[in-house]
């Protein structure tokens, strides 16, 4: 009797409809994805991201409007902690910099949490 209730058990969950996910166009559509560049406008790291972003909207569900800006200061430092600490979390905001300020800036952190226990 038990087997026959887990089976039936098992039949249902499999054919029980998926949930259904919201449409990634609808999401994106009339919204404006920020590429936020660590460095100062003309150099390689802004050049590059803006070479991204040219065509980077027409390849996201519902072509979002895609806009570069530049977040000087610190060695893109800044840029890493405003990520970390202030951007908001919607996926419509990310950044370029140094993999050496992220190092910094997580090495910093973890000597700090290990101080503390």
């Amino acid at each position: 009797m038990n087997a026959s209730c887990l089976g039936f058990a098992f039949m249902t969950a499999a054919l029980a409809p998926l949930p259904v996910h919201a449409d990634p166009a609808d999401f994106y559509r009339g919204k404006t994805i920020e590429i936020l560049v660590g460095f100062s406008a003309g150099g390689g790291y802004d050049a590059y991201a803006r070479a991204v972003a040219r065509t980077f909207g027409s390849h996201v569900p519902g072509n979002p409007q895609v806009v570069v800006k530049n977040f000087t200061g610190a060695g893109s430092l800044r840029l890493a902690r405003f990520l970390q600490e202030a951007a908001p979390r919607d996926g419509l905001t990310f950044g370029t910099s140094t993999m050496r300020c992220w190092f910094r800036r997580w090495s910093r952190m973890a000597s700090t949490s290990i101080r503390r226990s």
